[in-house]
């Protein structure tokens, strides 16, 4: 969170990538990644972050982890092992930072990546919806993604991928989906 917090000069021409190294890693609230920054961990098996309960600390829609323009997330795993603010109604483990905007005024997003990342969400707390990626007016790339939703709670909508008036290009994704959902699927497309 430190070294996000610190990228102030971040542009086209002035790109960051923030290294991650091998470890483990608990966060207590939201990371937004800026606008021209790559986080790029070791690799999925040995960079793992873990995000924690926290109350307050997350954004409305309860997202751990927020992509804003020309971002990319890589060899990194998610991991959202309890409710982040149980507050919320929703969970979202990987969002666009334009979720909290009015869907058809919220600002377009593009350019965004998340390549070589485990997604892993379990849970026992109660939500009316919960998505691993969820995006409003975005393109944005998926390429070797791994998603895991176990529940042992009752979601009334439970998607791997949810996207609305958005473009998605992808290659290699896995999904698997278990628990008790009363409309669940691994993608939806609001448009």
């Amino acid at each position: 969170a430190a070294a996000l917090a610190s990228v102030q000069d971040a542009s086209s021409i002035r790109p960051y990538i923030i290294h991650v190294k091998p470890g483990v890693y608990y966060e207590s609230g939201a990371l937004t990644i800026p606008e021209y920054v790559t986080v790029l961990g070791e690799s999925v098996e040995n960079t793992k972050v873990y995000f924690d309960e926290n109350v307050g600390n997350y954004t409305a829609y309860n997202c751990a982890a927020m992509m804003t323009n020309n971002t990319s997330l890589q060899n990194i795993s998610v991991y959202i092992t309890n409710n982040l603010d149980n507050t919320k109604s929703q969970l979202v483990a990987i969002g666009g930072s334009n979720l909290s905007q009015p869907l058809l005024s919220a600002s377009d997003l593009n350019n965004i990546s998340i390549a070589s990342v485990n997604i892993i969400m379990t849970s026992d707390v109660t939500y009316a919806n919960a998505a691993a990626i969820q995006m409003h007016k975005t393109a944005y790339k998926l390429s070797d993604v791994n998603i895991t939703c176990t529940i042992s709670f009752m979601a009334y909508n439970l998607y791997a991928i949810k996207q609305a008036l958005g473009v998605c290009i992808y290659d290699s994704v896995s999904i698997s989906i278990t628990g008790t959902v009363n409309n669940g699927s691994a993608y939806r497309d609001w448009e």
